[in-house]
């Protein structure tokens, strides 16, 4: 017991990383072999996916949770999560954290439907497809105000706590801002390696997605002093994006859109802190 304690105090970043893989795909692989070459429009609808499903995703919260709590006290834990509270920030980051990817999902889109000489039918078994037939445009646009605020209580509050309230600041201390959320994006990726499985998704293009949208999250965590509401946000407007405003379930046009923003910000703030601020580390 005390070697597993040095080793936690001595390695806290990669003892978070592991326990977190390990608690997760104790619950997603099962499910991931369970749900073998099940259609992926049933897959979303089983009662006993979606539990392990988020079973699972409560591992990055919990396990940084747990450590900080054990490895550094009440009084740490307590300060992380401020973060949450951290509400006074410029407007416009707000609308960067809400509106940025659903915009370039929905760039995205107008590009496919209109190059698509042939015509363009929207898929049923998409979810924005499934949604125009039983509601309708106009019901869709009422739909997402509501369907943004529950997915702030899904993944978002269950991740976010863990990759951008402990990992993101602790990779900040030795990385610049740019490799820190390259580290982290490659590995929030490969987290979700069974979920991409049973899903039947592209994994290369998946991680050039998830790192392109964590340098960009990195650049509004950076700018607004580590404000983890701003994360809810941005993470819960991915979840739009992917989830219920995507026409493709592989869209390369909308990854190389996401990488053209990243390199314009890249570009204006610097890798070093990718803000015109000092990047957001633990002391």
């Amino acid at each position: 017991m005390e070697n597993i304690i040095i080793k936690l105090r001595s390695h806290p970043l990669l003892s978070f990383f592991i326990l977190t893989f390990l608690f997760s795909w104790s619950f997603w692989i099962p499910s991931a072999i369970m749900f073998d070459h099940v259609q992926i429009e049933n897959l979303v609808k089983s009662p006993i996916f979606i539990l392990l499903q988020t079973l699972g995703a409560i591992g990055p919260s919990l396990i940084a949770i747990l450590l900080i709590r054990f490895l550094y006290g009440k009084e740490k834990l307590s300060q992380i999560f401020g973060q949450f509270k951290k509400w006074r920030v410029e407007k416009k980051w707000y609308f960067i954290s809400i509106l940025l990817i659903p915009f370039i999902t929905l760039l995205s889109n107008v590009i496919i439907i209109a190059s698509n000489v042939n015509g363009f039918v929207l898929s049923p078994d998409l979810p924005l497809g499934e949604m125009m037939n039983e509601i309708g445009l106009v019901g869709i646009v009422f739909s997402l105000p509501i369907i943004f605020v529950s997915q702030l209580f899904s993944s978002p509050l269950l991740e976010e706590f863990g990759w951008r309230g402990f990992a993101l600041p602790r990779l900040q201390r030795t990385y610049n801002a740019l490799g820190s959320s390259i580290i982290l994006g490659l590995l929030w990726g490969i987290w979700h390696l069974p979920l991409v499985i049973a899903y039947g998704e592209s994994l290369p293009l998946y991680l050039l997605s998830i790192i392109g949208c964590t340098i960009l999250m990195t650049w509004v965590y950076n700018s607004t002093e580590g404000s983890l509401l701003m994360m809810l946000l941005f993470h819960a407007s991915l979840n739009v994006s992917l989830n219920i405003l995507a026409i493709s379930r592989e869209d390369l046009l909308s990854t190389a859109l996401t990488w053209i923003v990243v390199g314009f910000v890249v570009w204006n703030y610097g890798s070093k802190n990718l803000s015109k601020t000092e990047r957001f580390r633990w002391s």
